[in-house]
């Protein structure tokens, strides 16, 4: 890699020589007398997104939004190849995307099986009030019925009757 040099208080023309870095980069001759060079490297990869934390590790989730922006149906295994190809050029780990993976989907697992107990308890206790509240009813019909024999039993006689 080339560096940019110039003496301080150097009054020489400053030209800018753009070098492509790649196997296709021709050796330059020297800049002319009283020039100075100037290096400028370009990335293939887009800069980070505005905002985004460098020291956040590039994990599953991030896996999976890259996947949803990708024609997966259409050529699973080439969009495989090139998201492989991608993650090791930019130096990351798959072995760590996949531990976290892992991860992730053990987590997920817990939740699961913590959030199905919870349910199972709960139509326990669904069953259980229910069966409470049939007893009530139950219990209800039957004053219900002892109320109303009782209330026929002293309703006042009509003494007309007689």
């Amino acid at each position: 890699m080339g560096r940019s040099r110039q003496m301080s208080g150097d009054k020489r023309p400053e030209i800018e020589i753009t070098i492509e870095d790649g196997e296709d980069a021709v050796p330059l001759s020297r800049p002319p007398s009283g020039a100075t060079m100037k290096r400028q490297t370009t990335s293939a990869y887009p800069p980070p997104p505005a905002g985004a934390d460098p020291s956040t590790p590039y994990g599953i989730e991030q896996v999976i939004d890259l996947l949803s922006a990708l024609p997966t149906d259409q050529n699973a295994e080439l969009v495989a190849v090139v998201v492989r190809k991608t993650l090791e050029s930019a130096n990351i780990s798959i072995e760590a995307i996949l531990e976290d993976a892992k991860n992730r989907e053990s987590d997920f697992q817990q939740r699961i099986e913590m959030l199905t107990r919870a349910i199972e308890e709960m139509q326990e206790e669904i069953a259980s009030r229910r069966k409470h509240v049939a007893e009530l009813q139950k219990k209800r019909k039957e004053v219900a019925k002892a109320r109303d024999l009782l209330a026929a039993a002293f309703q006042p006689t009509d003494k007309s009757d007689g």
